[in-house]
C-alpha cells in the first residue's frame, strides 16, 4: 500500500498527466448527459433511490429491489444529495459519474501495474490508453447506464492487491464487489488461488486475525441497515432468487447457444431437455469443465508451492485467467445478460498492455459492443442477426487465450524474464 501511495504521489506531481485523465473524465461525463441510457434499468434507478429517500437506507429491501446492499448505498447517498423524487428523476443520469470515477480509479491500478513492467511513466500512461479511449468497453457506463464497470473495477482492484500478496486488501474489494453483485462469486477461485501462496507462507493465527479484521468489519458496517431493521430475510430472498430468476437460454447474450439454437433464446426456456439433461445443466457442466482448464495453471503453481518446489505465477497468466472465468460464464451459461462479459475487458487489456498481445482485447471488445448495441439499439447500427457472428467472436477469444495461456509456459519459466506476482 505504501508503494501504491508513493506511485499515486509521483502522479500528483505530474500535472500533465493529471490533466490528461481529467479531460478524458470530463468528455465522458459530458457524453453521458447526451443518452438517456435502457429504460428498464434507469427508470429502477430512480424508483429505489425515491424509496431510499423516503423511507430510509434500513428500510430498502421493501422497495421490490433485486440489488445488492451495495448499491443501495449509493442510491441513497445519491438521493440525500439530491433531496427530492423529481430532481432524482432529472438527474437520474449523473449516477453513471460515480461509476465512470470508479472505473477510472481502477484504471490507475492498471497503470501501476504497467508502471511495474516499464518503469517510465510516460509510456505506461501511453499504454494504458487502451483501456481509458476504449469506448466500446465505456458504452456500458456512459451510452446504456448500468453499474458493470463498477463491478469489474472492484474485482480488478482485488487482484490487484492478490497478485502484490496483500491479503486483507484483496479480500476487502472482493466482498465489495460481491455486495454488489452476486456475479462476482465467479473470481473467488481466481482471487483465492492467487492469494493462497500469500497464506502458506505467512500463516499464523495473528496474522490470519490482521487479514480478516478489516473485511469483517466491512460486511458487518454494509448489512447493519439491514440487521437492524430486521431485513435479512428479505435481502438473503433477493440473493436467492437471483439464481434461476430468468429461466431462459439468453437474456440477449450472443453467446454458444446461438450457435446451437435457432428461434428466439429470449423465449426458450433452458429447462428443455438434450440426452435427458437440461439445456441449463448443459449450460453449467460446460462452464465448469471450461473453468477448470483455465484455472489449471493455478492449480498446480499452489500444488508445487505445497510441495515446496520454488515457482513464480506469472502475471500474463494471471491476467489471461482472470479474464477467461467471466468470459467462460458468459459464453456457456444459460440465463446470461448481454453485459456479463463486462468484467473480462479489463483483465484482457491488462494483458494487452503487458503482453503486447492485444488481438484478444480487440476481438472481445468489438463483440462486447455488436452485443450492447444490438439489445440497447441506441445507435440503429446492427440487426438481430449480427448474434451469429458476435457469437463467433467471443469463442474466438476463449481459443485465443487458451492457446496463449497452454502455449507460453517455457517462456515463463525464468523469474528474470517474467512479471511475476509479487
Amino acid at each position: 500500500m505504501i508503494t501504491y501511495m508513493f506511485f499515486i504521489q509521483k502522479i500528483k506531481c505530474n500535472y500533465k498527466l493529471l490533466l490528461i485523465y481529467l479531460v478524458l473524465y470530463l468528455i465522458y461525463t459530458y457524453l453521458i448527459g447526451k443518452y438517456e441510457g435502457m429504460g428498464d434499468d434507469i427508470d429502477c434507478w430512480k424508483s429505489w433511490a425515491s424509496f431510499d429517500l423516503e423511507f430510509g437506507l434500513n428500510n430498502a429491501y421493501q422497495s421490490e429491489t433485486n440489488y445488492l446492499p451495495l448499491y443501495h448505498y449509493i442510491l441513497y447517498i445519491f438521493a440525500k444529495i439530491q433531496g427530492s423524487p423529481e430532481a432524482i428523476a432529472n438527474h437520474i443520469y449523473q449516477l453513471r459519474y460515480f461509476t465512470l470515477l470508479v472505473e477510472f480509479i481502477a484504471g490507475f491500478f492498471l497503470l501501476k501495474l504497467t508502471y511495474d513492467r516499464y518503469k517510465n511513466l510516460k509510456k505506461s500512461v501511453f499504454y494504458t490508453m487502451f483501456y481509458f479511449l476504449n469506448i466500446f468497453m465505456f458504452y456500458n457506463t456512459v451510452v446504456w447506464g448500468q453499474i458493470d464497470g463498477l463491478q469489474a473495477s472492484l474485482v480488478f482492484i482485488s487482484f490487484f492487491f492478490a497478485a502484490k500478496g496483500k491479503i486483507s486488501g484483496a479480500i476487502s474489494f472482493f466482498l465489495l464487489a460481491l455486495n454488489l453483485k452476486l456475479q462476482t462469486i465467479v473470481f473467488l477461485p481466481v482471487i483465492g488461488l492467487m492469494l493462497l501462496p500469500a497464506i502458506i507462507d505467512r500463516f499464523s493465527w495473528k496474522n490470519l486475525f490482521q487479514w480478516l479484521w478489516f473485511p469483517v468489519c466491512i460486511q458487518l458496517f454494509i448489512l447493519a441497515p439491514f440487521i437492524l431493521a430486521g431485513d435479512m430475510d428479505e435481502l438473503w430472498t433477493v440473493v436467492i432468487e437471483s439464481v434461476g430468476k430468468y429461466p431462459v437460454i439468453s437474456i440477449h447474450a450472443f453467446n454458444v447457444w446461438d450457435l446451437l439454437l435457432s428461434g428466439d433464446l429470449r423465449n426458450t426456456s433452458d429447462a428443455w431437455d438434450f440426452f435427458c439433461i437440461s439445456y441449463h445443466k448443459w449450460g453449467l457442466l460446460m462452464f465448469f469443465t471450461g473453468s477448470f482448464f483455465a484455472l489449471f495453471y493455478l492449480l498446480k503453481m499452489n500444488y508445487q508451492r505445497i510441495r515446496n518446489i520454488r515457482n513464480v505465477i506469472s502475471l500474463e497468466k494471471a491476467l489471461i485467467i482472470a479474464g477467461l472465468i467471466p468470459l467462460l460464464f458468459f459464453y456457456f451459461n444459460t440465463q446470461m445478460h448481454e453485459r456479463y462479459a463486462h468484467p473480462a475487458l479489463i483483465f484482457l487489456a491488462g494483458y494487452a498492455i503487458i503482453s503486447k498481445k492485444t488481438l484478444p482485447y480487440v476481438l472481445l471488445s468489438v463483440a462486447y459492443f455488436i452485443n450492447m448495441e444490438t439489445a440497447l439499439n441506441q445507435f440503429g447500427l446492427f440487426g438481430f442477426n449480427m448474434r451469429y457472428i458476435c457469437s463467433v467472436l467471443y469463442l474466438s477469444v476463449i481459443v485465443l487465450l487458451f492457446i496463449e495461456l497452454y502455449n507460453i509456459g517455457k517462456k515463463y519459466e525464468n523469474p528474470e524474464r517474467d512479471n511475476p506476482l509479487l
